[in-house]
This record gives C-alpha cells, structure tokens and sequence, in this order.
C-alpha cells in the first residue's frame, strides 16, 4: 500500500470494518424480508408493503438521527446500533425458526428495524468526515463503492443459499454481521478527528490542524445548547435544511439522486417480486444480486480512475444516459435472462455515478453538517424510493404489470439525465479541483 493512502490510517481501516460488516448484515436481513413477506402473504401488495416499510420508517426518522448525530457521540450511537440490531436480530431468528412469524409480527419486526437505522445508522456515514481530508473523499467513496460490489456480488446469492437451508439462517447472520461491527466500533474513538487520525502516523492529514474546511468532530459536550433541549434540537433540524437549501449543487444532486433512486428501486424490487410471485428460486433470485454485483465490481476498479480523469458533472451525465438505455429492454422483454442481463449492466456505471455525486456532495460538505447533510439528502433522495416497492406491488397484480413498471423506471431515469444536464451539476470538476468549487 503506497504511503498516504486512507489504508494507512488505522482507524478509518476500523470504520470500514464496521461499515461493511452493517452492509453484510442489512443485505442478508433485506433479502431475507422479501422472501418470508411472500411466505406469510402470498400477495405482491403486501410484499411490495413489507419491502417498502422499512425503508420508508428509516427515512421518516433520519432527519431526526441526522440531528442527533450532530449533537451526540457518534461513536457511542454506532454501539447502540450494532447493539440493538444484534437483540432485535437474534428475535427475528427465533420467530422464524419456531415457525411463529405471520404478517402483523413482521411488519412489527420491520418497523422496529427501520426505526433502529433512521435513528442511529447516519451516524456511521457522519463519522467518516473527520478520518478523511477533502482531497481523499472520492477515493474512499470509490473504495465504498468496491465494497457494496462485492457485498452485492456474493451477499445476494448467499443469503438465496443460506434461505434455502432454513429460512432463519440469513436473520442468524446478520446478528453475527453486527456482532462484528460492534467489536470493530468499540477501536474506534471517542474523540474528535485528531484522536481519529492517531495511529496512522503516515496517513493523509495526520497531526496538525485540520485542512481544506475539514471541522472538529463536535461532541455533545461541545455544542451549545439553550434552556430549552428540544427548542434547541429543532432548531438544529433548522440549520441543517436551510443550509441544504441554499446549496444549488446540493439540491441538484438531490433531485437527481431522487429521480433515479426511483427508477432503480421500481425495475429491482419489481422484477425481484415479480420472480418470486412466478415461483423462481431463491438462488436464482439471489443471483440478480450477483450480477449486478459483478458488472458494479467492474465499475467500481474503474471509478477512481474515471472519476480522475473526467470531470464528475461530465462523468454524472455518461452514467445517466448509459443506465437510462439499461431499462428500455425490460420494457420488451420479460425472461429471467433478459431480467439479469439488464439489471447487471445497470450496475456498470453506478461506482463512477455514486462517487463523483456523492463524493463532491458530502466532500463539501463541512462536519460540523455531516449528519444533518446526510439526513436531508438521503431521506429527500430515498422517501419516494422507500414507497416504490408498496406502489409497485398493486402495479404487478395487473395485466402487463411487469411492463408498466419498465416504463415507470425507463421515465424516471430519463427525467434523472435531464436534471443533471439542465442544472449546474453539468459544471462539477475533477476531484482535485472541487475544493475551489462551490457546492
């Protein structure tokens, strides 16, 4: 490993750890969901809800668990993720393997979990700021990227296997996944990012004050508060949304990133309710996962590289038009194989996609704002995409259903390509230029 690079910081290599091991566990539970909602209900609708529900309760309360984050030890509230998602896991894997689960105590189980991540999960995101200089932030989204490749890669197929012994399996491992992460959460300190970048004497940014508008980690002790607690966290959840707001680049970021989310989760969670509706296996359902997981792997070696070497407005668009054509053929074309031949070349562009606006966005973004930031822009991004599966659902339950959600995702990823042509996002530079740019 070259002197300088983030694996020289010892704990941002912790982070990652805990980062990846609450991906593994969230992707297997995921899987896991849509498959026992079928189980239970055998109706789209309601599978289409259950999938949904989720992401929909997470969302509601993230601007909530932004705010926090900003407020409180980060660390701490990571601890009481992996805690609670390791208690709430192991009752999971009991319901199921005693054959107790029905459809009230999933969406129960459901709730409760998206309750855990919108409160608690943008903390993970949040700390990433104070281990990483600005200059270094498309890499270690690239390197995120290469991560969710492999996770999708080899999680989605896995969990198809793991079902197919016993169907609790896959909600057994994801308690081992945040076991995990709690021990690799408890290396990482509790102090702000000098602390952080202690011991890795090598790494980027290590000793000295902070560069390029990278802020302390504010702790809880740290933040003024007023008489008033909750008059003082409201007006938190303010200042993070008028700053969003007054961010072109931000809000352009946001509006495509909504577009598009929508569009991706419509064909996934589609064409996955669809398959299981026909009786497809769950290896082979799982195996979507896997190919898009191999193409996005692909794209994710290549996305530092690019994203070097294209400015990232440019870099935004190319990946918008290419994912875009993606969708058409699903319009036509129904089959298994056509199904995973779409949705795996729609993974191709996403690492370059992701990196460039999701690296500028929250590379600019200064940490003192990073919860709040990531609150604002992944709960406006995700809310509708949270919804799509339950709307999806009654959609499928119809004549040509399977059609009519391709045109609704081929739309929405259209409308998402002329956002990003018709706003300043077009304007976005290389990485070593986006500190002299204006978010």
């Amino acid at each position: 490993m070259q002197r300088g690079s983030l694996w020289t910081i010892r704990n941002y290599r912790w982070w990652f750890l805990a980062d990846t091991t609450d991906v593994l566990a969230v992707t297997v539970r995921s899987f896991a969901v849509s498959l026992l909602a079928w189980k239970v209900s055998h109706s789209e609708a309601v599978t289409g809800a259950i999938v949904a529900l989720e992401n929909i309760i997470n969302l509601v309360m993230m601007p909530i668990g932004g705010a926090i984050a900003d407020r409180c030890n980060r660390r701490r509230l990571m601890i009481i993720e992996n805690t609670a998602g390791i208690i709430l896991s192991v009752i999971f894997t009991v319901l199921v393997a005693a054959n107790l689960l029905n459809t009230p105590l999933l969406i129960a189980v459901t709730a409760a979990y998206g309750l855990l991540v919108g409160l608690c999960g943008t903390a993970n995101d949040a700390i990433l700021k104070s281990l990483v200089p600005t200059e270094k932030f498309a890499s270690a989204q690239a390197i995120r990227e290469t991560r969710e490749s492999v996770v999708g890669l080899l999680g989605g197929t896995a969990a198809g296997f793991l079902y197919r012994v016993f169907p609790w399996l896959p909600i057994a491992f994801a308690a081992v996944f945040y076991a995990a992460g709690q021990t690799a959460t408890l290396q990482l300190p509790s102090q702000g990012r000098k602390a952080a970048l202690k011991g890795g004497s090598s790494g980027p940014g290590t000793g000295g004050k902070p560069k390029n508008g990278t802020a302390e980690v504010i702790t809880a002790q740290e933040i003024p508060q007023g008489q008033d607690p909750l008059h003082s966290f409201i007006r938190t959840l303010r200042e993070g949304l008028a700053w969003a707001m007054s961010k072109k680049k931000f809000m352009a970021a946001l509006a495509v990133g909504a577009t598009v989310n929508i569009a991706f989760t419509a064909i996934v969670a589609g064409a996955q309710i669809y398959l299981i509706a026909q009786g497809t296996d769950s290896i082979l359902i799982g195996l979507l996962d896997s190919g898009m997981g191999t193409l996005t792997l692909i794209g994710s070696l290549l996305a530092n590289w690019v994203s070097s070497h294209i400015p990232t407005g440019k870099l935004i668009i190319l990946s918008l038009a290419f994912d875009t054509l993606c969708f058409i053929p699903l319009i036509f074309f129904h089959s298994y194989t056509a199904v995973l031949i779409s949705l795996s070349l729609m993974g191709l562009p996403l690492p370059s996609l992701n990196t460039g606006l999701y690296g500028f966005i929250f590379g600019k973004t200064p940490d003192t704002m990073q919860g709040r930031a990531t609150a604002v822009f992944e709960t406006a991004v995700g809310i509708f995409g949270a919804v799509t599966p339950a709307a999806i659902g009654p959609v499928l339950q119809l004549q040509y259903g399977f059609t009519i959600t391709a045109v609704i995702a081929a739309v929405f990823a259209a409308v998402s390509l002329v956002i990003s042509i018709a706003t300043s996002l077009r304007t976005v530079p290389r990485p070593e230029k986006w500190e002299d740019a204006d978010l």
